[in-house]
């Protein structure tokens, strides 16, 4: 079916506003949830030495067990978010870059006014630069997770 070339322009944009909302919608989300995450850590070890500081009693015992699991389970879960939040977002760059190929390809040099690339218009490197911040993100926290269960492992916590 052949459409003029706006029609494909307009297809071909809303493709990529809806992208780029999956990947602000899954950001957001991964963002709020590594909070929470850090804020647990952060609370879990602030616990954990009170109670190591006060005598030990059965239930403290208990309770340093318990907040000692929950210092291990923390960056798991954190890093295992990181790693999804990653490949989705890695997901929707594949899919945009896909786009702009089929765009190059099939629809900017078909018959009517010129009309600017969907993808930051035309501006060579614009997705990829554009991408690294929200594909960035969820590397950095998932080494720092790393980084936090390597130092709970190497001072046996």
């Amino acid at each position: 079916m052949n459409l003029p070339k706006e029609k494909y322009y307009h297809i071909f944009r809303d493709y990529r506003l809806a992208e780029h909302n999956l990947i602000n919608c899954r950001l957001t989300w991964f963002l709020t949830i590594q909070g929470f995450l850090f804020a647990t850590y952060g609370l879990s070890i602030q616990k954990l030495a009170e109670v190591q500081a006060r005598s030990s009693s059965n239930l403290q015992i208990g309770s340093v067990s318990h907040l000692k699991n929950v210092l291990y389970i923390i960056p798991v879960i954190g890093l295992l978010i990181s790693f999804l939040v990653m490949l989705s977002v890695y997901a929707a760059f594949l899919s945009l870059k896909r786009l702009k190929v089929i765009w190059d390809e099939e629809v900017k040099n078909l018959e009517g006014p010129w009309l600017p690339d969907p993808a930051a218009s035309g501006v060579g490197n614009a997705l990829f630069y554009g991408l690294n911040a929200p594909f960035g993100i969820p590397i950095v926290l998932l080494f720092s997770w790393i980084v936090i269960l390597i130092c709970l492992i190497w001072s046996k916590v």
